[in-house]
Order: C-alpha cells, then sequence, then structure tokens
C-alpha cells in the first residue's frame, strides 16, 4: 500500500499584487482634503496585514503615495508573476446623491475573462457578506491595468468619495477592515 503526503511549498501559495490606484499628483477623485489615492492606499495596506495573518501572500504595487504610470505599473505586475490582480479605487458621481455601492470591472480579454469574472463574483459575494455594500455590478472596461496584465485581474470602485455616507464608511477603520477582510476572504479560497 503506497501513500502519497502532499506538502504545500512556498511556489504553491497564490501571488495576490493589490494596485492601490492613483498616486502622487495624480490623486483621483479628491472631497475636501481627502483624496482617492491615499484612501485606496490605506485599504491596500490594510489588505495586506490582513493577508499575512491569514498566510495569504499579497504584494503591493505601491507602499506609499508615489505616482506609477499605468505602463509601469503592468509591467510590474507582469514581472512578478502575479496570479491575481486587484486594483482599488473609490467611485465618485457629480454631486454626491447617488450611493454607489461597489462595482468590480474586469477586461475581456479571452485568455484571462474567465478566471477574472469568477474573481470578480467572490469579490462581490464577500464584500456582501462583510461590508455595508451590497449591490454590486460587474462589468468590462478597456482600461490598461486590466487589458496590460497577463494575469485575472479586478478593478474594485468601492463607493461614492462625495456621497458622505458613503465617504465615511471607507475612510474609516471599521470600514476599511470589512472591505480588507472581505478580499482576503476571496482571494485565499
Amino acid at each position: 500500500m503506497a501513500v502519497l503526503l502532499a506538502f504545500a511549498t512556498a511556489t504553491d501559495k497564490k501571488r495576490i499584487v493589490i494596485d492601490a490606484g492613483h498616486g502622487g499628483h495624480d490623486t483621483g477623485q479628491t472631497v475636501n482634503e481627502l483624496t482617492e489615492s491615499v484612501i485606496s492606499l490605506q485599504i491596500a495596506k490594510r489588505i495586506q496585514a490582513i493577508a499575512e495573518q491569514e498566510g495569504v501572500e499579497v504584494i503591493l504595487l505601491r507602499d506609499d503615495d508615489t505616482y506609477i504610470t499605468l505602463n509601469d505599473r503592468a509591467e510590474r505586475i507582469n514581472a512578478l508573476n502575479a496570479d491575481l490582480l486587484i486594483s482599488i479605487h473609490i467611485n465618485s458621481d457629480i454631486d454626491g446623491t447617488t450611493e454607489m455601492g461597489k462595482r468590480m470591472i474586469i477586461h475581456d480579454k479571452e485568455s484571462t475573462k474567465a478566471k477574472s469574472i469568477r474573481l470578480a463574483g467572490k469579490l462581490a459575494l464577500a464584500m456582501s457578506m462583510e461590508t455595508d455594500f451590497k449591490d454590486t455590478q460587474i462589468t468590462t472596461a478597456n482600461l490598461a491595468v486590466l487589458r496590460l496584465t497577463n494575469c485575472p485581474s479586478v478593478l474594485m470602485n468601492i463607493g461614492n468619495i462625495k456621497n458622505k455616507k458613503e465617504r465615511d464608511y471607507v475612510t474609516s477603520a471599521a470600514g476599511q477592515e470589512a472591505i480588507a477582510r472581505a478580499v482576503v476572504a476571496a482571494v485565499g479560497e
């Protein structure tokens, strides 16, 4: 009788890259002193901290408020041989009256479409279970960070920076913790 033992090695671990959107002079959406680039970075750092506790490898594309071009982002992600990419952004409207919840955006390139859709679905479900954001749209768009990367990728637009309720949530410690836990739950499976 033969016994087969399987051991997880470091190479069995998924390599997840988190892209905190914008950065440096590209602040993204801004309300008062709050910028999308800083909020997305705070959430990205929280994701990394929780992922480390759960034994999930997360690499931050940027860990400070610096600007990285879209082409450089894609080149770095591809050089890392990432298994998954999640790009974190905060949504916006003109006057802040719309509660936007969350929106998952993928690119429809054949090489990664099925896995990107599956990742978006897992993220949407986890976010619905863990956060105050219940409604989700999953859409496609021709965004450079998605188009130029070789791995399954999702750009997450979380909340509306101009809507006080959603802005307060995505900037609060509790809101960022819930968002981060949802992301880690989705990618840790």
